[in-house]
């Protein structure tokens, strides 16, 4: 008989297997206080309640649903930024990405002060780049996301809750090995980080295609990347991630997909049209309301060719918002942002609806 030994669990095995990730891939432990968890060689867990009492599960449901968690796609508002836009570049393919609580969340998130900061640098990101030429990305972040240890080189304005990420969507920039270096340096990131430099895709027509992986200066992808040949051991082609990244992607996609819909009517406008806003709640942890107004004889049609979109009486919320759009594209609709930044309301019969917001 095999004698199965239980391990200490390495730091990307305490990252995998928490209670929480346990209780994720087995929900019939969510009602049981579980007080420890530990790992034997088959790749079982062994996990043990407050009573003493032990259980044993397979590991991998664990690891997915870790990976999800980690890539999970956050709804459409989380970091939209206060001009209803994504990402903001800053330069060497690294981008801002706005914390959309300030603006879209719910009440006892919103906050004008860091919203208008935000707006600093989303409208000012060019005539920053002029102003400070040698900054880097890595600066910008511990601005944004408050990493500097030494807050004395930080104007006391921006010394604030996180305002944003700094993100490579696309990958780190081709630049010399010293230079890599610096910036892993600047994290306390250790040899591993080569392995996330190439990553290997599919093109349209099913070929190899190498691209550079995202990367991320978020907790989440910083950590994920000190042990990355640890979770590369523990699961199988584990590419690192994180819900920015997912965020993203996502918008990225939405963007082409619409870019792809107007430009197939050859600058022609579109009849067929969308007019969206979004209301944040006023109570303590809602959803707030998305409203969808689409009509068929184009963007200025008056108000009686205009219909609200709704499904069995009950209005939209932030987590609907995806398939929304999904559905809209699908079926032809180029979607218009109703909230005009500069007061202007997009359709005049929609007016009272989309007040500047």
């Amino acid at each position: 008989m095999t004698n199965l030994t239980s391990t200490r669990l390495n730091e990307a095995q305490q990252m995998i297997y928490t209670i929480s990730n346990v209780c994720r891939a087995y929900p019939e432990y969510e009602n049981r206080n579980i007080n420890s968890v530990s790992k034997r060689d088959d790749d079982t867990l062994i996990i043990t309640d407050e009573d003493g009492k032990t259980f044993t599960e397979d590991a991998k449901p664990v690891q997915q649903a870790f990976t999800r968690f980690t890539n999970r796609l956050p709804h459409f508002f989380k970091y939209l930024n206060p001009s209803y836009g994504g990402k903001v570049h800053f330069k060497e393919g690294a981008y801002m990405l706005c914390k959309g609580d300030y603006k879209f969340g719910y009440k006892n998130q919103r906050n004008t002060t860091l919203e208008q900061l935000q707006l600093k640098f989303v409208n000012g990101m060019k005539k920053l780049k002029e102003n400070q030429p040698y900054a880097r990305p890595s600066d910008l972040a511990m601005i944004l996301q408050r990493t500097s240890s030494d807050y004395s080189s930080v104007p006391e304005e921006f010394r604030q809750p996180p305002l944003g990420y700094v993100v490579y969507p696309y990958g780190l920039p081709e630049v010399p090995k010293e230079q890599q270096i610096e910036i892993q340096n600047l994290f306390d990131l250790e040899d591993d980080a080569e392995d996330i430099d190439i990553t290997e895709i599919k093109d349209k027509d099913n070929k190899p295609k190498k691209m550079r992986t995202p990367y991320c200066f978020c907790p989440s992808y910083q950590r994920q990347l000190r042990c990355v040949s640890q979770l590369k051991d523990e699961i199988e082609g584990y590419t690192i991630g994180c819900k920015h990244i997912s965020w993203i992607q996502k918008f990225d996609e939405f963007l082409g997909r619409k870019s792809t819909l107007e430009m197939n009517l050859e600058n022609k406008a579109s009849e067929k049209v969308v007019v969206w806003g979004f209301f944040p709640s006023d109570h303590p942890k809602g959803q707030g309301v998305f409203r969808v107004f689409y009509s068929n004889k184009g963007l200025h049609a008056p108000k009686k060719d205009w219909k609200e979109l709704r499904e069995n009486d009950k209005p939209y919320t932030v987590h609907d918002v995806w398939n929304l759009f999904h559905r809209m594209l699908s079926k032809e609709y180029v979607p218009y942002c109703g909230h005009q930044s500069n007061g202007t309301p997009i359709n005049q019969a929609l007016k009272e609806v989309f007040k500047c917001h």
